[in-house]
């Protein structure tokens, strides 16, 4: 038992020294980021109560904790390096023009795409098996070149005039 308090212990003394450390400022469409162990999601969860902007899909964004260091740089170019391991990203601008918060009214995050399912393998279908087919043999005509008793020849029927 005083092993496992132990143990316990030390695992929450590790927990609480790994907290993130994230502090963001903005002003007149600049932004500051400071941040320590922490993922892009805890740095953007900031962003969003700092900048008071709605943020989608920051939770899918996947990775390792990141320091970062970023003082005075646009909202464009800060959101670019946040958000290099995603898909994509939409940002939605304000329509107030507020100096102390975001530019941005919602920034629509891309979740990067996983692999597709393997498909099942395709069935192959059975190879239909083509019968020939015996014909009746042509009449011929005679030997003389006429034509075979009950032979008329070919009837063609003109087709009318095209309308115009």
């Amino acid at each position: 038992m005083r092993t496992f308090l132990l143990t316990l212990g030390a695992l929450s003394l590790t927990a609480a020294t790994a907290v993130a450390q994230v502090r963001v400022t903005m002003a007149a469409g600049q932004v500051s980021i400071s941040a320590k162990n922490a993922t892009i999601a805890q740095i953007l969860a900031e962003w969003a109560r700092v900048g008071q902007t709605r943020i989608v899909n920051a939770e899918r964004l996947a990775g390792p904790t990141v320091t970062l260091e970023l003082t005075d740089v646009r909202e464009t170019q800060a959101l670019d390096i946040l958000l290099r391991g995603a898909s994509g990203y939409v940002i939605a601008p304000r329509a107030d023009g507020n100096p102390s918060i975001s530019r941005f009214d919602r920034i629509l995050i891309v979740p990067t795409s996983t692999a597709p399912r393997a498909a099942p393998a395709p069935t192959v279908a059975p190879t239909p098996v083509f019968q020939p087919v015996r014909s009746q043999p042509m009449l011929q005509p005679d030997a003389d070149d006429a034509p075979a008793p009950g032979f008329a020849g070919p009837k063609f029927t003109a087709a009318p005039p095209p309308a115009g």
